[in-house]
């Protein structure tokens, strides 16, 4: 079975962007705070944790900002369905819609390399 085939998981990777047409850098640093914290609070109100964050980056289309971050369970045994990770996901687009800009990018299991950089960490 592989990685992707996995529907229970202690942590999902999420990466990433949201832009919108005529967004300052200001802004788009604004709308990436309201969109971090919102996770936050989705995820807390379930008994998960959000670690990571993200970056305004400047492309030849324009600005993005860029997330990268796991969800997290948080304690011993807990598992998250990728049915709940999709719904931080939906939760994530649909604050975004409501700021006038776009996400693309989703939500996987974290890559074995993934994971064995973050027990190299400490993570």
């Amino acid at each position: 079975m592989s990685r992707d085939d996995l529907n229970e998981l202690i942590e999902w990777a999420y990466r990433f962007d949201v832009y919108g047409d005529a967004l300052t850098a200001d802004r788009l640093e604004g709308v990436g705070e309201e969109l971090l914290q919102g996770a936050t609070v989705w995820a807390e109100q379930r008994d998960l944790g959000v670690g990571g964050g993200y970056t305004v980056e400047g492309t030849s289309e324009g600005l993005i900002c860029r997330f990268e971050f796991g969800l997290t369970a948080t304690s011993d045994e807990q598992l998250i369905r990728r049915s709940v990770a999709e719904d931080l996901l939906a939760h994530i687009s649909d604050m975004a819609v409501q700021r006038g800009c776009l996400l693309e990018g989703g939500v996987r299991p974290y890559s074995d390399d993934e994971q064995d950089l973050a027990e190299v960490c400490g993570e």
